[in-house]
């Protein structure tokens, strides 16, 4: 059952226990691949990580998925996080590159 990995994922998330949430979310999507928030809960992970490209996927997955929105604001304001922190990333290699030519 998809929500019972995601609680297990939770739990691991809220322990501290980042690959372990990580392996819970993805046997939940392998449950079942059409679950909103396992899709959420998954893309949490990955921008936790930095990696928003594969963040940006399952938020959209997961909006396109969520038909009754059940866990629509929820994914809106991750989009936003994700968004502030990829525009942070590019800022801070920006710096990094300018001050690299400046040498």
């Amino acid at each position: 059952n998809a929500d019972l990995w995601n609680i297990y994922g939770d739990a691991l998330w809220a322990a501290g226990h980042g690959e372990g949430a990580l392996t819970a979310y993805q046997y939940a999507l392998q449950t079942n691949p059409r679950h909103p928030r396992s899709h959420y809960c998954l893309a949490y992970v990955e921008a936790e990580r930095g990696r928003f490209e594969q963040a940006f996927r399952h938020i959209g997955e997961a909006l396109a998925l969520d038909a009754d929105g059940a866990v629509r604001g929820e994914v809106l304001q991750l989009l936003d996080a994700c968004l502030r922190g990829q525009r942070l990333a590019w800022e801070a290699e920006q710096e990094r590159l300018a001050t690299r030519a400046a040498r």
